[in-house]
């Protein structure tokens, strides 16, 4: 109770963990005690739109849908990121990991449905296309696995090993793939099913997936739950279109200007440059990395370059030649790395600094520059989703279900 009182009114998450250690109590069992008690709370997506997670987090808290209002910040990203979050992969990276771990903790009787599982994901990787990318049947994997082991039995056997590992260590490989092998018994009404090669940090590796086409399947009923909602972010245009896609049935859709003066802002497009794939080149990518030089180097102190991928961003950005210090986002990074790259950045606005990120990545929306801590942004090339399977069925779905 004392430490409850004396954590009272608004505090940051870190805050209320390093208080909760130096009393040698949980931070999160202290975290819902204090949220019991409050009107507002900040949290991620997950908190409100993952279906295990608000469960729980609504239990404990003794909340009714009814009985909220949500604002959600950055609401075009709500969409993909409730699709991304009802999906799941399992990787030949998995399960090599999985094997790893059930040699480690004694668990010799999965090893071999375990090979065989690697197996059928090699067997699986017939790709007829220079994407690598195919579409596989729910029925087809698990009758392919059903062979060597019962589909069912195979969940409850991870379960249980995964449980113990658990007790020894966070993370279990083995609870993962139980976690897939169950989602993948799920519908295929807003789902698709694909097999890919995929690219990472120690190489290529193999990705089945179980992905969702289709957020409303979760938003629908949430917003026709709660007590009224509010969704709102600087790119949310055309509003009909979120409203449709969150299967919003009731809402009022309402646009509001800049309320920055239009004098104060010079916005400038660069016709001789493209990202468009048949003009890629070194010969492109010099003349891009040509213009972000003279731009940046116009613009006085801090200037922001947001590239279409990573990739992207590495080819042009190695023919850049400016005096400015150079700021390299890398993807992955946690919080706390975040955080310092960004004291980093803003620290140089006097001198000049040049932040090399993506669209769509940590610093390029979100993020407060206020002041002179950045007096420019480039975006290079349009930050279209690649043409891949995911994104041709995601298409398909939209123009079946909206007719446009």
């Amino acid at each position: 109770k004392v430490l409850l009182s004396e954590l009272s009114g608004a505090r940051h998450n870190e805050e209320i963990m390093a208080r909760s250690r130096e009393k040698r109590m949980c931070g999160y069992e202290i975290s819902l005690a204090l949220a019991k008690k409050a009107t507002v709370i900040i949290g991620d997506y997950y908190y409100l739109f993952s279906p295990r997670v608000q469960d729980a987090l609504f239990t404990k808290l003794e909340w009714n849908m009814e009985d909220i209002i949500v604002i959600v910040d950055e609401g075009h990203n709500l969409p993909s990121r409730i699709a991304e979050m009802l999906s799941t992969n399992l990787t030949s990276f998995m399960v090599r990991n999985a094997i790893i771990e059930a040699k480690k903790h004694n668990y010799g009787g999965l090893i071999h449905w375990l090979q065989e599982l690697n197996t059928i994901l090699m067997n699986l990787s017939d790709f007829k296309s220079m994407e690598k990318e195919k579409f596989v049947a729910k029925d087809q994997f698990i009758s392919l696995l059903s062979k060597t082991v019962k589909y069912d039995d195979f969940i409850n056997e991870l379960d249980v090993a995964a449980n113990e590992v658990r007790k020894k260590q966070r993370k279990s490989y083995l609870g993962g793939i139980s976690a897939f092998l169950e989602s993948w018994k799920g519908d295929d009404e807003g789902f698709t099913r694909i097999m890919a090669e995929k690219t990472g940090k120690a190489g290529p590796y193999l990705c089945l997936s179980y992905i969702c086409l289709d957020a409303a399947l979760i938003t629908k009923g949430i917003f026709n739950a709660i007590y009224s909602g509010v969704i709102m972010s600087g790119t949310l245009k055309p509003t009909f279109m979120y409203k449709d896609v969150l299967g919003i049935e009731k809402g009022m859709e309402q646009e509001y200007g800049s309320p920055f003066p239009a004098e104060n802002k010079l916005s400038i497009i660069v016709p001789e440059t493209s990202t468009k794939y048949s003009l890629r080149g070194e010969a492109m990518y010099k003349k891009i990395a040509e213009k972000c030089s003279e731009i940046s180097t116009l613009v006085p102190g801090n200037v922001a370059l947001f590239f279409p991928s990573y990739q992207m961003r590495d080819l042009i950005s190695n023919y850049m030649l400016v005096q400015k210090k150079l700021f390299w986002e890398k993807p992955d990074w946690s919080k706390e790395e975040k955080e310092v790259f960004l004291a980093e950045f803003k620290a140089t606005n006097k001198t000049g600094g040049i932040l090399l990120g993506v669209s769509g990545g940590s610093f390029a929306e979100g993020i407060d520059y206020p002041g002179d801590l950045l007096n420019g942004v480039m975006v290079v090339g349009l930050p279209l989703a690649r043409p891949n399977l995911h994104t041709q069925e995601i298409i398909k779905y939209y123009d079946t279900k909206f007719g446009k």
